[in-house]
């Protein structure tokens, strides 16, 4: 059985993440120069992934709201709740996704021998099926679950677990493919799965999990 994330990992978001982070701040009216955007947000990411508990199950904080109250208070600007709550959601309602080039045929070939379904940190307004069903790659899904829908995002094993109990699979023959190391892989660690980690983004890889470039690579590791 094999689970997946969507955004960065089946569908590319659109336009690039830090793009839509400059159309939020123009829109909010938010004084803030590109290089300084930029350097924020790398600096909210290296420091939740660097401050992230990699073992426990204690901490279920989201990791959009962290995120953004994090570039907020970098970038010199409110980063309460309610800040960093609106800041995710217009984010997040800013996105557009299609398919990478090889999405389709990958999930064509393991479709012919491997159960699939899919796990999402969804806060979208528009719906995660919808979306698929729009990018046409809805029909290789037994599964989906988004977060939006169960209150609970990864990597919160609970979400790891609802996806596992919803397709009879157990987690040790589990493949988990995302492109989050905090999202995905820790969380598919917690509940005994095999992740296999999409570093689009050319970061440094993991020690501990499988890593490819994109989704080709994956069709050498899933037996």
């Amino acid at each position: 059985m094999i689970l997946f994330d969507v955004g960065g990992t089946l569908l590319k978001i659109n336009p690039e993440p830090r793009e839509i982070y400059i159309e939020i701040f123009d829109e909010m009216d938010y004084k803030i120069s590109k290089d300084k955007l930029y350097r924020a947000i790398v600096y909210a990411k290296s420091t939740i992934e660097k401050t992230y508990d990699k073992s426990s199950h204690s901490n279920n904080d989201s990791f959009p709201l962290r995120f953004n109250s994090l570039l907020l208070r970098e970038c010199g600007l409110p980063c309460d709740e309610a800040s960093s709550k609106m800041i995710t959601r217009m984010f997040a309602n800013n996105i557009r996704f299609s398919k990478y080039p090889e999405t389709e045929s990958v999930l064509n070939e393991l479709h012919k021998e491997h159960a699939m379904g899919i796990i999402s940190n969804w806060n979208l307004d528009k719906d995660l099926d919808d979306v698929l069903r729009q990018n046409e790659i809805d029909r290789f899904f037994d599964y989906t679950l988004a977060s939006k829908d169960v209150g609970c995002e990864k990597p919160d094993p609970i979400i790891f677990k609802m996806a596992l109990d919803g397709m009879g699979g157990d987690a040790k023959d589990t493949y988990y493919v995302g492109d989050s190391y905090v999202e995905d892989v820790v969380g598919a660690l917690r509940m005994g799965m095999r992740p296999i980690f999409v570093n689009r983004r050319n970061e440094p890889n993991p020690d501990n999990v499988p890593s490819v470039s994109d989704l080709e690579g994956i069709l050498n590791l899933i037996e």
